[in-house]
């Protein structure tokens, strides 16, 4: 029975949410961003409203899969370039 309000968020329009997005959070409520495509501004959209979270000093909370390195990353407000290696092998 959970009654949360939806916003579309998507590269066509997350310039257009982001200040609605923002005065959200500000009122002290919690928003997800969810993705049907992956993590999150590694696979969908989402490093606008990331950096404009920390720019506003704007708590965010990752919520890891099956790698903690791809969560700290989609929460540090990268830019949009990045290199991952692999693991290191022992």
């Amino acid at each position: 029975k959970i009654k949360s309000k939806l916003i579309s968020y998507h590269k066509f329009n997350e310039k257009k949410n982001l200040q609605k997005i923002i005065s959200i959070l500000n009122s002290n409520k919690i928003v997800s961003l969810i993705s049907d495509a992956g993590t999150p501004t590694i696979s969908d959209p989402g490093n606008i409203l990331i950096n404009e979270c920390i720019k506003n000093k704007i708590n965010l909370i990752p919520v890891p899969g099956s790698s903690a390195p791809i969560a700290a990353l989609s929460v540090s407000g990268y830019l949009d370039k990045f290199y991952f290696q692999g693991f290191l092998d022992m």
